[in-house]
C-alpha cells in the first residue's frame, strides 16, 4: 500500500480519520477488491476505472462492516475509489487470505444484501451440518453430513 498515497487522502479528508487507522484502510481496500467484480458488473462495459457511486447494497454492507454514517460511507468511496480500485491482489494466495479474513463480515453482513455468495461457497465446498443418531444405549451422538453451501 503506497503509504504517501493514504496520508494523502486522510490529509484531505481529516473525518475519515474517525473511522478509518491504516487497519481498517487496508480491510476497506481489501473488501473493494473482493467486490470488483460485482461492481464491474453493474457498469457498462466501456466504463474501465470504478463506478463513481457504490449500488445500495455494497453501500449499505459497506457501511454496516465499519460502523459509519451515510455521509461517511460516500466520503469513503469518493476519496479511496482510486486508491482500492487500482491496487488489486498480488496473487491468489493473498485474495484467499482476504477472502478467509473477512469471511464473518460477508456472513453478517453481506448475504442479507445478495452480497459475497461466490466468496462463502469459495471457501467451503461442503459444511458440516449435525444430525443426531441414537444407538441402542440411548446416548446421542453428532454425525457429521456434507452438504453444497448455498
Amino acid at each position: 500500500m503506497d503509504i504517501f498515497s493514504l496520508s494523502k487522502i486522510l490529509s484531505n479528508n481529516p473525518e475519515l480519520c474517525s473511522v478509518f487507522d491504516y487497519k481498517a484502510v487496508q480491510s476497506y481496500i481489501e473488501l473493494i477488491n473482493l467486490l470488483k467484480g460485482k461492481l464491474q458488473a453493474l457498469q457498462d462495459s466501456y466504463q474501465l476505472g470504478p463506478p463513481p457511486r457504490l449500488s445500495v447494497n455494497v453501500h449499505e454492507f459497506l457501511k454496516k462492516c465499519f460502523s459509519m454514517s451515510d455521509y461517511m460511507g460516500k466520503l469513503a468511496w469518493d476519496s479511496f475509489q482510486s486508491f482500492a480500485w487500482n491496487t488489486p491482489f498480488l496473487d491468489d494466495v493473498e485474495e484467499q487470505a482476504a477472502r478467509s479474513k473477512h469471511l464473518k463480515l460477508f456472513l453478517d453482513h453481506g448475504i442479507t444484501r445478495g452480497i459475497g455468495k461466490s466468496i462463502v461457497s469459495s471457501l467451503f465446498k461442503y459444511r458440516l451440518i449435525p444430525s443426531i443418531r441414537r444407538v441402542q444405549s440411548g446416548t446421542t451422538y453428532p454425525c457429521l453430513h456434507r452438504s453444497s453451501v448455498l
